[in-house]
């Protein structure tokens, strides 16, 4: 009876399919990627991993501190992505907030309605459903990148508001 083990064979195109899966791996790794190319996400690096594990030699078994590497590597990517994410919401989080500054300031913008630059006292700041700041203006629903100059309101307005609010610290005050 042979007792010899035989080594752990791969079809050439399994070989091919690992080497081009190691070599884009290699390359992600190697240098930042650019984020308008194609770039390696967690699902691809598990795919590569799960591969490694299946097609590795039972003679050979991965090393352990590369094992270990490539788990560093993953749980870096996950927490790269979940920072990420992160900034996203409190990128949105300040778009919401520096939105609202604009209420009661005078903009000059292109009219989505006209297609001509009009002038006008922002009135009140909504949100589409994707998150997109809309300024009601004149009636218009205005975007943000629509506005072209953001300014204080003529005198003659900020008077106005200097007047109510005093009237409305007075009527709380008596109260």
């Amino acid at each position: 009876m042979d007792n010899t083990l035989t080594p752990f064979k791969m079809s050439d195109f399994e070989k091919l399919q690992v080497g081009r899966d190691v070599a884009q791996f290699n390359k992600s790794m190697g240098k930042a990627a650019e984020p308008d190319k194609a770039q390696m996400g967690k699902d691809d690096f598990l795919r590569l991993l799960t591969t490694q594990l299946q097609n590795q030699d039972p003679l050979k078994p991965l090393e352990n501190d590369a094992f270990i590497a490539q788990m560093a590597q993953f749980s870096q990517l996950e927490q790269t992505v979940n920072m990420g994410k992160s900034v996203e919401g409190l990128r949105g989080d300040f778009e919401r907030l520096q939105s609202a500054t604009l209420i009661g300031k005078q903009l000059t913008f292109l009219d989505p309605n006209t297609l001509k630059l009009s002038e006008g006292k922002v009135e009140a700041v909504h949100y589409s459903e994707d998150g997109k700041a809309l300024f009601s203006i004149n009636g218009a629903e205005v975007e943000y990148k629509d506005i072209k100059k953001i300014q204080e309101p003529p005198a003659a307005y900020q008077k106005s508001m200097e007047a109510f609010d005093q009237n409305q610290t007075k009527t709380i005050n008596n109260k």
